[in-house]
């Protein structure tokens, strides 16, 4: 809570969620005037918070605040309503909420964030599936479950989970698996209709769906930086995992639980491969395993005082962790702070409230100005300003620049002033910067 009053660097995901409520607002259509990955449902919920606040990063980083705290909350309700572990306690929701706090990427709005929300929502329908389990709650299941896809396509593996999870438990018949089916493909297809509509579709599967397809990810942080990151978390579910399985006198509900709950964290495995952008947020999925098994692990302690050191040492990490994220007290090799995904404004860039257009991935430049044109998301632009030789992408580039009439172009690929080349009406327009190589400025 303290450091979101504080000056924390500003992401580039945040900017970039925040460009597109902005322009959302403005009667831009999503696919169409704005290039974006996200999916529909996340895009008017930018546009909303949009409409309410505008630009304020804090009422975003709130609104995602408000989802931890939700998916603690419900998470922690397995283990009060349930006998998950051998004991009923808030350890769990107090575990939940350190862990999400650990990483400064959980704090910010994301679809990972908000589909993990609907995911949770089905573990719980999981967990408390039953015989007299009503086909209304069956419904709901399938429901969130297709939500969770909808808000991040990626979140489909966790449909194997969820399967494996109800053939655990023994208590569904195959009618009810068919009713699971149905309710979570109605919200798929009410989606896809809902952008036939807008006449969208096509554009909405080339760059919602098909942009997962190829398998080939753009890491936004180093290998190396996200091995690392992950190794302290890594180790202690190692440990709480054993630590809980060779616990002998679980019931057979428990164990059951278990397997869920292991299963669930091979998914989080898979999710990485199916992702078109790999970045730490992608981490929040093994959360729910972590606390489960470190809770489980944390119950099994005979001393109570030997507990809550335990307690107390995990929590110190954490907390360091993430305050050495933000402030730099110490430096070692490697470890991921979370500065390569924050927004950085360029020394030499002194525009401000100005339409701005930027030829690649660097979104600082939009920090105090406004964003134009449909390449927000470079990952899917930049095959268009590959083919610059075809006639049909030259003539689109030049209608676009002649109704939007961005002020400032920042050529970060080299390619504008090969349009300049291309289209004399443009070089006369715009003109280089004094002492800049790649800022542009309309005349």
């Amino acid at each position: 809570m303290p450091l979101l009053w504080q000056d924390f660097p500003l992401f580039s995901d945040e900017l970039r969620f925040m460009l597109l409520g902005e322009r959302l607002n403005q009667d831009a259509r999503l696919y169409l005037d704005i290039w974006e990955s996200v999916s529909p449902l996340f895009a008017v919920l930018c546009e909303v918070i949009d409409s309410l606040v505008g630009r304020n990063v804090f009422f975003y980083r709130l609104f995602a605040l408000f989802l931890v705290y939700f998916q603690a909350i419900w998470f922690n309700g397995l283990f009060v309503v349930r006998d998950v572990v051998t004991e009923r306690n808030y350890v769990p929701a107090f575990l939940y909420v350190l862990f999400m706090s650990a990483v400064p990427d959980f704090w910010i709005l994301s679809p990972e964030l908000l589909s993990l929300t609907f995911l949770l929502i089905t573990l719980r329908s999981v967990i408390s599936i039953n015989e007299y389990t009503s086909d209304a709650n069956i419904f709901g299941m399938g429901a969130s479950m297709g939500f969770a896809v909808a808000i991040f396509l990626p979140s489909f593996v966790f449909a194997l989970w969820l399967l494996i999870g109800l053939i655990v438990f023994r208590t569904t018949e195959f009618r009810q698996y068919l009713l699971i089916f149905y309710s979570a493909f109605l919200v798929l297809l009410s989606v896809a209709a809902w952008m036939y509509a807008e006449q969208l579709f096509f554009a909405f599967l080339k760059q919602y769906v098909f942009i997962h397809l190829p398998l080939t990810a753009i890491w936004r942080i180093p290998v190396v930086e996200l091995l690392i990151l992950a190794i302290l978390p890594t180790l202690l579910l190692t440990i709480a995992f054993f630590r809980v399985r060779l616990y002998p006198n679980y019931i057979n509900f428990q164990l059951a639980c278990q397997q869920v709950m292991f299963i669930w964290g091979l998914n989080a495995f898979v999710v990485f491969v199916f992702c078109a952008e790999i970045s730490p947020t992608l981490l929040m999925f093994f959360v729910p395993s972590l606390v489960f098994y470190s809770n489980g692990m944390l119950l099994l302690i005979e001393r109570k005082w030997w507990a809550e050191l335990c307690t107390l040492l995990i929590a110190l990490v954490c907390i360091s962790y993430v305050y050495n994220s933000v402030h730099a007290y110490y430096t070692i090799p490697f470890v991921y702070n979370g500065k390569s995904l924050c927004v950085v404004r360029p020394s030499n860039f002194s525009h401000t409230q100005k339409r701005v257009l930027v030829l690649g991935s660097d979104l600082s430049y939009y920090q105090d100005n406004y964003h134009c044109m449909p390449y927000l998301n470079w990952q899917l632009s930049k095959n268009h300003w590959l083919h610059l030789n075809e006639y049909e992408t030259m003539e689109e580039v030049f209608l676009l620049f002649e109704s939007e009439k961005p002020q400032v172009v920042v050529d970060l690929e080299g390619r504008f002033s090969l349009v300049q080349r291309k289209l004399p009406e443009l070089a006369r327009v715009y003109a280089l910067e004094s002492g800049s190589k790649n800022v542009y400025y309309r005349k």
